[in-house]
Parts: C-alpha cells; structure tokens; sequence
C-alpha cells in the first residue's frame, strides 16, 4: 500500500480529541485531552488517528516533531485520508 506524509499540528489539554483539516496551512489539526508528558500525547495522537482512520496504530509513524505541536506523520494512503486532504 502507498504511504503519504502528513503534516499534523497537535493541541494537548483539550477537553475532547478532535480533528479537522485547515486548509489555510495544509495540515491536519489534533485535539487531544492528553498532556504532552513522557509521550502521552503522542501514543494518544497515534491511537486516535488509528480509530479515526480504521488502520493499524503499527502503520502510523511520527517521522518528525516528537517534542513539538508540529509533526510530520507517516501512514498507508487511504480513499479516507485523500478525501480529507484535498
């Protein structure tokens, strides 16, 4: 299966997880009501976008940002996440 490269801004601390495209900065935007301690928020942010998407949390990977609001995001190409994106 192919892969793409997404570039997701991620918020902590947020009363819901959420997620929604901004079209403005080509990124995917993450609530999350995890905190950003001992990777927390990002082994929430791997496991949301698993359910969301329906594909294995093992398939998802940060590439970069593991420390910041700004990551770059590896994952199988879907017809789901093409339709989000465009």
């Amino acid at each position: 299966m192919d892969e793409i490269l997404v570039k997701v801004h991620v918020k902590t601390g947020c009363m819901s997880n959420a997620l929604h495209y901004n079209k403005w900065n080509n990124s995917l935007e993450v609530s999350l009501k995890a905190k950003p301690i001992k990777g927390k928020a990002n082994a929430e942010l791997i496991s949301f976008l698993s359910e969301h998407f329906h594909i294995g949390r093992n398939e998802i990977k940060i590439i970069s940002g593991l420390t910041g609001h700004f990551k770059y995001i590896q994952m199988p190409k879907t017809i789901e996440i093409e339709k989000m994106l465009k």
